[in-house]
């Protein structure tokens, strides 16, 4: 080894041991063990599905080999499969064969007779869809017979394809469980969109300079790799039906994502060689164009030219290497000092994510959707760390060295907290703190005339007024003249003195009730919507402008956490609720009898619809689900939105706390009027609970019977109980 060899060696160790700071190698540690923690459990509600309803063993193929569904696939027989297995003898309403498929067209029997196909036509990326979830009413009559599954292999070739994790149980529970296993990945994929947005409006509304870091090719790498995440968990093919979409978007946009990523780390080196941009874009084309070629002239499934991605990145990799190593041999020669912290180490620890779920994809643990574990969470700090250090070397050019340290606070609160309240608590708590505010509060759009004051944070030995009248603001008079204001300046000074009232008397004179010295006051803004307002009062008077200078930034942190809650509270709600009514589902029921357990009186009723499969065969599902919603309408109008629970296709319950047996049947009555105003036919069982010494079990199957029964009384004298 020659000198000049140990001299360079040497820096290099040199460069790693600067990097390799403490606090660095914590956030890498911390954001590894996270990414652990989500396989653990993301593998965890892969393998929740219920024993008893676990429905994939003992299936016979047409040479009579007993198979398990999980661990066979179409091209094991030649691009198609027929697999045949007795139904339970027993059936409950509401109870569906229930799957995911992945590339298969296939066309499910009972008894001989077809009751339910599939197939996809050929789309941009070939024939092949990846997967498809699929739920399959089934009836109490098909009991003890016969289902066949008549699969085929989508590709040419007829390898792949296959038929997991069957199972019997209600539509909505196999939704409702496939949707848990897929929300802590896609949480961290809108994570990583919603810092995305978060660059792109911080590049917009500040003034950056050519030479800064380019936060919009950031922005743009973190939206296109958040929007490939949320494709992959599968929540889109799953929620929406999505599935040539999602298969579209999961092929192409790992094609194009690397070069605004490069665009980025381009944009932070000092030497800025062209010829690299130049390299790099002819890279990216040539991929593209290898891979239309191959698709469109040759025909080959862009899933099976997926090796030229590993290519690919390579030699983007070996570019990024290469434009690194040159721009600081640049800086060394001008004797420059540049601080690359925050790009190695995030690079690093993004390129080790990648590198570990490769090889957790290549040795088999994974298959289908939900893969990239380890990279979203490497992505997630990449980019965070890619945000802070960019906008760190805006503000040491820009701004005093407490905003430098105020917008390095918020953006850890904004994007590094997992739960969007206690970012938006902490981030009003900092924000109060550190300009010594007295109350710190958020107005938010109620979109009926009026903004509500949903979140506040006093200074010790601050309190609000016993009146709450403050809490709820008109729009008109207030916070449309606010609003113009708004428009103009970014952020509004309040106070009580006569520049206020000649602005607004209303506004005034809730000051002075308020009690409220020197208010500073931003708009929170989501695609030109007034979602609300943010604001501080009571601040000291050699702050003020120094507040009123930043809340124009905060507002838009805060307006980005407003949306994730937002997006959190959606997915949440869904795991509770019904996608087509909006009653509650069974899982809601479980949990809300496991919370009511001792409480009487109460009523509980069960409600079937009569002739939905009828209307559905005859007239069309969009006729069948208007069924389904005028019959939820009249539970819900009846025993309350949240006291309603729809446990299958045309299943449903309702419980009535605490009313007595005339009331109760009142409200029974009540329903068979609503529903037959509609000229809608159900089938009701209602039971009554005087007092907790009578067992649930015992009131339910009651009221089961009784439905029942009068269901039978229905169909008495027709051919087809079904209808």
């Amino acid at each position: 080894m020659t000198q000049e060899d140990d001299v360079k060696n040497k820096g290099i160790m040199a460069d790693i041991i600067h990097y390799a700071r403490p606090k660095y190698i914590i956030v890498i540690i911390v954001s590894l063990l996270i990414a652990v923690a989500m396989v653990v459990t993301d593998n965890a509600f892969d393998s929740s599905r219920p024993s008893e309803a676990d429905f994939s063993g003992d299936w016979t193929t047409e040479s009579g080999e007993v198979v398990d569904t999980d661990e066979v696939t179409m091209g094991r027989y030649g691009g198609r499969g027929i697999l045949t297995k007795d139904l339970p003898v027993e059936l409950d309403y509401g109870t569906a064969l229930c799957f995911t498929g992945n590339n298969i067209s296939f066309t499910v029997f009972v008894d001989d007779e077809p009751v339910y196909s599939f197939s996809e036509e050929e789309n941009f990326t070939g024939k092949g869809y990846g997967s498809a979830y699929h739920t399959i009413a089934l009836y109490p009559e098909w009991g003890g017979r016969t289902v066949k599954i008549d699969a085929s292999s989508v590709f040419s070739s007829k390898t792949g394809g296959r038929i997991r994790d069957i199972s019997l149980e209600p539509a909505q529970s196999f939704r409702s469980r496939q949707a848990e296993g897929m929300l802590i990945p896609f949480v961290f994929s809108v994570i990583i969109f919603s810092i995305g947005l978060i660059l792109l409006s911080v590049r917009i509304i500040l003034p950056f300079r050519p030479e800064q870091p380019d936060l919009i090719s950031l922005g743009i790498t973190a939206i296109l790799a958040g929007i490939w995440f949320c494709c992959d968990t599968g929540f889109y093919r799953l929620t929406m039906n999505a599935v040539i979409l999602s298969r579209i978007m999961d092929l192409t946009l790992l094609h194009i994502w690397m070069l605004p990523l490069f665009l980025f780390i381009y944009s932070v080196t000092d030497e800025k060689r062209k010829q690299y941009v130049y390299l790099a874009m002819s890279l990216t084309a040539a991929d593209i164009a290898l891979v239309l070629f191959r698709r469109f002239v040759l025909g080959i499934e862009m899933s099976n030219v997926l090796w030229i991605l590993p290519v690919y990145y390579g030699c983007m990799a070996l570019i990024i290497v290469f434009m690194l190593r040159s721009d600081r041999r640049n800086s060394r020669r001008k004797k420059q000092k540049l601080d690359r912290s925050f790009l190695v180490l995030g690079l690093i620890l993004a390129g080790a994510c990648v590198i570990m779920d490769m090889l957790t994809y290549r040795s088999g643990a994974y298959s289908g959707t939900g893969r990239g574990e380890f990279t979203r969470v490497g992505l997630c700090a990449f980019f965070t760390l890619m945000a802070v250090g960019s906008l760190r070397t805006w503000i040491r050019e820009k701004v005093s060295n407490r905003r430098e340290h105020f917008i390095n606070q918020m953006l850890q609160y904004a994007l590094s907290s997992g739960d969007p309240e206690e970012s938006i608590a902490s981030v009003m708590e900092y924000f109060g703190n550190e300009f010594k505010a007295g109350h710190v509060f958020i107005y938010e759009n109620m979109h009926d005339g009026t903004f509500r004051n949903t979140y506040e944070w006093f200074r010790a030995g601050i309190t609000g007024l016993e009146d709450d009248s403050y809490k709820v603001i008109p729009y008109e008079g207030v916070v449309d003249q606010l609003y113009e204001v708004f428009m103009k300046e970014h952020r509004l000074i309040l106070d009580d003195s006569e520049a206020t009232r000649q602005l607004n008397p209303q506004l005034h004179d809730l000051i002075v009730k308020l009690k409220l010295k020197r208010t500073v006051v931003g708009p929170l803004e989501s695609v030109s919507e007034l979602k609300g307002f943010f604001g501080a009062s009571i601040v000291p008077k050699e702050n003020s402008r120094e507040v009123a200078g930043m809340i124009w930034l905060m507002s838009y942190f805060v307006t980005q956490m407003l949306l994730q809650r937002d997006e959190k509270r959606d997915l949440i709600r869904y795991s509770y609720h019904d996608a087509l009514t909006g009653v509650c589902n069974r899982r809601a029921m479980d949990e809300f009898e496991e919370e009511h357990a001792d409480d009487a009186p109460y009523g509980f009723v069960m409600c079937d619809i009569n002739g939905l499969k009828r209307a559905n065969d005859t007239q069309g599902h969009d006729a069948g689900d208007e069924m389904i919603l005028d019959v939820a309408g009249c539970l819900t109008e009846a025993f309350g939105e949240e006291n309603v629970y729809r446990l299958g296709g045309d299943e449903f319950a309702a419980y009535s706390l605490g009313t007595t047996q005339e009331e109760f049947k009142g409200l029974v009555r009540k329903v068979r009027y609503l529903v037959a105003v509609k000229h809608r036919s159900i089938s009701i069982g209602a039971a009554y609970a005087a007092d907790k010494t009578e067992d649930r079990k015992m009131i339910k199957e009651k009221a089961d019977e009784l439905m029942y029964n009068e269901k039978e009384r229905y169909y008495k004298g027709r051919h087809d109980r079904r209808r």
